[in-house]
């Protein structure tokens, strides 16, 4: 059997947080070696040498991580490339669902309410596009007080509020989704 891994732009595999140097991933031969040992090939290959047209990625077993670069903008390219090998035939691990769930809190409540059985889901949460849909649930008393607020993006806690009050809902929701744009180009 082969595996594929994927490695970032800095040809790294994972994002080991007491690697040295810091956070430069898993030791690929070691770990190359204790696949060989269970009888599997290790082949890394970078992500943006990804061909989806290839027709060997069919049925192809591949492992990749995600990122934690600041703004999530290479987060959002390995996405891109996990998608297109999961529609080329691959078999992807883990699946797109559980790297789109990651650091993205409304898709994450969406997984879970799907994929969570129902007596297990003790936490009651909804999630909106704008804040005029969250002005709307407040309008339909849809919103139970004090509740946390999270901003869809991002990790450890940053971007999460509690609100005791429907106006200090909507100024934490203001707080969190303002887009730090000042100059719309047109």
């Amino acid at each position: 059997m082969q595996l594929t891994l994927l490695t970032d732009y800095k040809g790294f595999f994972g994002s080991k947080w007491k690697s040295s140097p810091y956070r430069s991933g898993y030791d690929q031969k070691y770990l190359t070696s204790l696949f060989e040992k269970e009888g599997i090939s290790i082949r890394f290959v970078p992500l943006n040498k990804v061909d989806h047209r290839d027709p060997s990625w069919k049925n192809a077993v591949v492992l990749y991580t995600s990122s934690e670069e600041v703004g999530m903008h290479y987060k959002q390219y390995v996405e891109d490339v996990v998608l297109g090998l999961e529609m080329a035939g691959a078999r992807v691990i883990p699946a797109h669902a559980l790297l789109r769930a990651n650091n993205n809190k409304s898709f994450m409540e969406i997984y879970r309410d799907l994929h969570i059985p129902a007596d297990l889901r003790t936490i009651h949460s909804q999630h909106f596009g704008t804040l005029e849909e969250l002005q709307l649930a407040l309008n339909e008393n849809r919103i139970v007080f004090p509740c946390v607020i999270k901003k869809s993006a991002g990790a450890m806690s940053r971007g999460v509020h509690l609100a005791h009050t429907p106006e200090e809902l909507i100024s934490k929701a203001k707080l969190i989704s303002t887009s730090g744009l000042l100059k719309i180009k047109v």
